[in-house]
C-alpha cells in the first residue's frame, strides 16, 4: 500500500534557486507529516544513498519527493517508491520536445510520441514515468533511456490541477 500527496506553494518573485530551495524544504515538510499520518515515523532520519537516492534509516519505510513550479509531490510506502510531478506546460515547443524525446527515450516511446495528437501529454506522460522508475530503482536518469515506461504496470499515473504525476512502486 502506498499514500501520495500533492501541495502547492507561492513562488512567485523567486529566483530560480529560491524557488528550488522553497520547494525542497515544502517537501521534506510534506513527507514528515506523511510519514507520521501513515507510518507513526516521528522526526524522521533521512539519509542519501551513493547514487544521490534518499532514504530513511532502519525502518522498512521508503518515500521519494518530487516539485515542479510551485508544487510538490510526496509518496511513502513500505516498498521501494518513486515520484515525479512535471508542470503541463502547452506553451512548450513541440520541436524541443520531439528533440527531448530521441535524446531521453526508447525507440517505442519515441514512436508514440510522434504519433501523438497532444505532444505535449503525452511527452510528460512519458518522462514523468520513466523518472519515477528511475527514482524507484535509484539509477541515473539517463540509464533508463531503453526502458520502456509505456509497458511497466508498476507505475500509476494521475492528472492533477495542470500537473502530471507518475508513481513507481517496487520496481
Amino acid at each position: 500500500m502506498f499514500f501520495w500527496d500533492m501541495t502547492r506553494i507561492d513562488i512567485s518573485g523567486l529566483s530560480k534557486a529560491e524557488c528550488r530551495e522553497r520547494e525542497h524544504k515544502a517537501g521534506m515538510e510534506l513527507c514528515r507529516n506523511m510519514l507520521l499520518r501513515h507510518f507513526s515515523i516521528e522526526n524522521p532520519r533521512f539519509l542519501t544513498s551513493e547514487h544521490g537516492k534518499p532514504y530513511l534509516e532502519g525502518n522498512g519505510v521508503y518515500f521519494n519527493i518530487s516539485h515542479s513550479q510551485g508544487a510538490i509531490a510526496c509518496a511513502v510506502c513500505d516498498m521501494p517508491i518513486g515520484i515525479d510531478i512535471e508542470f503541463l506546460s502547452s506553451s512548450e515547443n513541440e520541436d524541443r520536445l520531439k528533440r527531448l524525446a530521441k535524446r531521453f527515450f526508447g525507440e517505442n516511446e519515441i514512436d508514440f510520441i510522434l504519433a501523438s495528437d497532444n505532444i505535449h501529454y503525452d511527452f510528460y506522460y512519458i518522462w514523468t514515468r520513466k523518472e519515477a522508475i528511475s527514482k524507484c530503482v535509484g539509477l541515473p536518469f539517463l540509464q533508463m533511456r531503453h526502458y520502456n515506461s509505456l509497458e511497466c504496470e508498476s507505475v500509476t499515473s494521475y492528472e492533477k490541477d495542470g500537473y502530471i504525476i507518475s508513481i513507481a512502486i517496487n520496481i
